[in-house]
């Protein structure tokens, strides 16, 4: 409630005039367990008394010296007032009940990507305080030069290269409007890489033509795969980079998955378990593979440790992505 009435003051001493501003009290009310439904959290009558108790129990003149000192509005309302303002999101909620779906949507994904920055960021506050991570390292805008010098010693190494090239050139041509591409080949045609070179110079593209840094996430159906594939990946980009391959560029995540965040191409240095842990589960990398259910919880899930991820994808408008026939 206090969080609710901070940030609409803030708004409103700056001129700034935003319903949904009122989701991030939810956030701060769930942030240690999960998302809840809203309506659950909008109806707050029955606790009223308890509120109140908690309210008059404060500190309010430490809490307004944290706030003054953070450039934020101080509290200057009784609990009648903080009261007030947090009823006001039982209003926007029976609104909503009214509108279109796209702006439930826009309800439902604003909810989730602000309670996933809270919370991303609430623990990696806590687990690096200070320490700097580096989150947008250099990767290759292709690897067609590995290609090229790929040894080719029979007739199928040579179809490889070709349907390389063909799905490479689709690049240029492509409108980047359109969201989906696909790619069907035999088994043993070298979808792998061709796939791998195809996302990495439409990232290029992408960052060249609109300016976004984009991610790869490479979705598996079969832990084995994603094991095979982060081992092929693993050994161009190393081959490319000439050095060992850190986990700020290449990442392999799924529930079986080594809890290891390596710092550089040195092998021995490699962060301890906690905050490994953190950067595997919140894809601290540009490159990422890992099973379309650790996606889709991502994406369609209420939980805090889902739901971390939320940040690293947020601006992704392609996912590069591969079923059991190899698509893309």
């Amino acid at each position: 409630m206090l969080t609710n009435y901070i940030i609409r003051e803030y708004l409103k001493n700056n001129g700034i005039n935003n319903d949904y501003y009122q989701l991030f009290s939810l956030c701060v009310k769930n942030h240690h367990s999960f998302i809840n439904n809203p309506i659950h959290d909008f109806y707050i009558e029955k606790n009223q008394d308890i509120l109140k108790e908690q309210f008059d129990a404060l500190n309010i003149d430490f809490i307004n010296g944290i706030l003054e000192e953070n450039n934020l509005p101080t509290i200057k309302g009784d609990f009648s007032d903080i009261l007030e303002c947090f009823n006001e999101l039982e209003d926007i909620y029976d609104e909503l009940e009214y509108e279109e779906d796209n702006l439930k949507y826009e309800f439902y994904f604003l909810y989730m990507y602000l309670f996933s920055l809270l919370i991303s960021s609430d623990k990696e506050d806590a687990i690096f305080r200070d320490k700097k991570i580096n989150t947008n390292p250099t990767i290759p805008n292709s690897i067609e030069e590995y290609i090229k010098n790929f040894p080719k010693r029979n007739e199928i190494d040579y179809l490889r290269t070709k349907m390389f090239f063909e799905v490479a050139k689709k690049v240029d041509e492509i409108n980047l409007e359109h969201k989906i591409y696909s790619l069907n080949a035999p088994t043993g045609m070298g979808k792998t890489l061709a796939i791998f070179n195809f996302a990495l110079k439409l990232a290029n593209k992408i960052k060249s033509e609109i300016g976004i840094e984009m991610k790869i996430i490479y979705c598996l159906p079969f832990l084995s795969i994603i094991d095979q594939n982060y081992k092929v990946l693993d050994e161009v980009l190393s081959e490319i980079l000439d050095k060992p391959v850190s986990s700020d560029i290449l990442l392999k995540h799924h529930h079986l998955s080594e809890v290891s965040y390596k710092l550089d191409e040195n092998e021995e240095n490699v962060l301890e378990e906690d905050k490994s842990l953190h950067l595997i589960e919140t894809w601290n990398s540009k490159i990422i593979t890992t099973t379309f259910m650790q996606l889709f919880y991502t994406i369609f899930s209420n939980k805090n440790k889902n739901l971390k991820k939320i940040p690293r994808i947020k601006q992704f408008n392609n996912y590069l992505r591969r079923n059991t026939s190899n698509s893309l």
